[in-house]
């Protein structure tokens, strides 16, 4: 249960990154390779039906908290693949990275 709480920050950390607005010389084109972002998008599309599947077995406080870890995990992949900076797009990939895993190895909390 700590775990996701933790990811959790860690994704909402990753999206404060969205709020900072990139300065207007920034080349627009990706700073890591997109196969990256591909990746984790892969194994969140793979890890989230069966973490939906558990919804209903789950306490109204765990399904809340796996429905936010789950919405986290979207939000920071969308910020990894429209970060303005190096900084910003590994902070987004390393925090839904996290959370993924948390999600493969016990989505329940």
């Amino acid at each position: 249960m700590h775990r996701i709480l933790h990811v959790t920050a860690l994704a909402v950390a990753a999206l404060s990154l969205a709020a900072c607005t990139p300065s207007a010389g920034l080349d627009p084109t990706p700073v890591v390779s997109a196969s990256r972002v591909d990746r984790l998008q892969a194994r969140y599309n793979a890890v989230r039906p069966y973490a939906e599947m558990l919804l209903p077995y789950l306490s109204e406080a765990r399904a809340a908290r796996l429905r936010l870890v789950l919405s986290g995990i979207e939000r920071a992949l969308v910020v990894a693949q429209t970060a303005a900076t190096l900084a910003e797009q590994r902070g987004a990939l390393a925090a839904a990275e996290r959370a993924i895993a948390a999600v493969e190895k016990r989505p329940a909390g």
